[in-house]
């Protein structure tokens, strides 16, 4: 396991992104490529020691490959989903069947699936998507509790006026 950090710039809170894969140039590629962008980057080389890794940290999104040995990452992003169905998943696959990747999408329910080799700009562009879509999550979640609790407080005042 290998992780680096920096600020990403157009964000107070520095996102954690979580890359699995058995290849050490793959994940040395990926690392490279966020590391610009400022994300924090955790680096995992098998399901197992990904699943680790969200044990003990926070993190935002894992992209995973789908070909690895022991646990492919149909699998583990399966496993993330169960227990920790608030981090966005991606998938990578260069070779896996057409079936293999929509039993994948929909079992661990992941946001996207890029093929490898990816185009950098188009994987940044899709972590920002990413991101653009928990921040709409996050904000729909708390208007819908500020609005419950005005609804609360419009009852309490109602019966008070009775």
């Amino acid at each position: 396991m290998d992780s680096s950090s920096c600020r990403e710039p157009d964000s107070q809170n520095r996102w954690t992104l979580l890359c699995v894969d058995d290849e050490p140039g793959v994940l040395s590629a990926l690392r490279r490529v966020f590391r610009r962008d400022g994300y924090n980057v955790l680096l995992a080389s098998s399901g197992a020691e990904g699943l680790q890794i969200l044990q003990r940290e926070s993190v935002d999104l894992v992209i995973s490959d789908m070909r690895m040995p022991v646990m492919d990452g149909a699998e583990f992003l399966k496993q993330v989903r169960a227990c920790h169905p608030e981090t966005a998943r991606i998938l990578l696959t260069g070779y896996a069947s057409r079936q293999a990747t929509e039993s994948a999408i929909h079992e661990g329910e992941i946001y996207r699936c890029l093929d490898k080799p990816w185009n950098d700009d188009e994987l940044v562009l899709t972590l920002r998507q990413v991101a653009q879509n928990q921040q709409l999550e996050a904000d729909k979640q708390a208007l819908e509790r500020l609005t419950q609790q005005q609804n609360k407080d419009l009852k309490t005042l109602n019966s008070s006026l009775e």
